[in-house]
């Protein structure tokens, strides 16, 4: 009962209540309710990735699902977490592959902190220097399993004299931010947070998530490289305009 409401749920927000007869069939579901095997977590993500909100491609999202559940290997596997895998390995799997490496960057920096952490992300995202355009492809394709949740605090709010045009390290020498201020920088773009733990668990165990797996020397590498460049670069800010560092929480 519960899928056949959520699927209408979804239907009705596109104004296609009319096809709640023919969509998804009996079949379908079934795949769907053997597939989660009483996990609602699996029900739960497999909802999220057909009904994306702004999409109108739910049947074909569907039908994509539901042949990532029935692959030969899945239904044979003796792992409790193999149909939940094969969700999640379909899901990374639709990323398309100019934008998997900095997907697999936005993750590792997530998975290094605990699962209740929301990461923000202006701060990861200058980190692993992203682009907005590739934070929001990639929060587009990880819909299902990673919540974004903008934010509607003007910074402003705090102190008016506050220049968004400018960097954080320019503000002027009347500038000098205590730790609430900090955080509140951090949270201007939004947060990332796991929708599950299954998912964080996923990507950090290899036997899992194959090549999706961003707990690698690699990855850790190119995070650290990155890091590295960034903090170069606020030191020589900062020594441009006379500040002393900043911890960040």
């Amino acid at each position: 009962m519960y899928l056949r409401g959520e699927f209408k749920n979804i239907l009705r927000r596109r104004n296609c209540l009319h096809l709640s007869s023919s969509w998804p069939t009996n079949d379908n579901i079934q795949i769907l309710v053997d597939a989660a095997a009483g996990l609602f977590v699996h029900s739960a993500a497999a909802l999220r990735q057909v009904g994306y909100p702004s999409d109108w491609q739910f049947r074909e999202r569907l039908q994509s699902v539901l042949d990532a559940l029935s692959q030969p290997g899945n239904q044979g596997s003796t792992s409790p977490f193999s149909q939940l895998d094969a969700l999640y390995f379909h899901i990374m799997n639709q990323i398309p592959a100019s934008i998997l490496p900095s997907a697999q960057l936005l993750l590792c920096t997530g998975v290094r902190y605990d699962i209740d952490y929301d990461f923000y992300a202006s701060v990861f995202c200058n980190e692993l220097q992203l682009s907005e355009s590739t934070f929001r492809d990639i929060c587009h394709y990880l819909h299902a399993v990673i919540a974004y949740e903008a934010s509607f605090d003007p910074l402003s709010s705090i102190d008016p004299r506050i220049d968004l045009t400018r960097s954080f390290f320019d503000q002027g020498q009347w500038f000098h931010p205590d730790t609430s201020v900090i955080r509140h920088l951090a949270k201007i773009h939004g947060s990332l947070r796991f929708y599950h733990k299954s998912f964080y668990d996923f990507l950090r165990d290899p036997a899992r998530s194959g090549p999706f797996c961003v707990a690698t020397l690699d990855i850790y590498l190119i995070i650290g490289f990155k890091i590295t460049i960034i903090m170069h670069q606020a030191m020589l800010l900062m020594a441009q305009v006379h500040l002393f560092p900043c911890v960040y929480p």
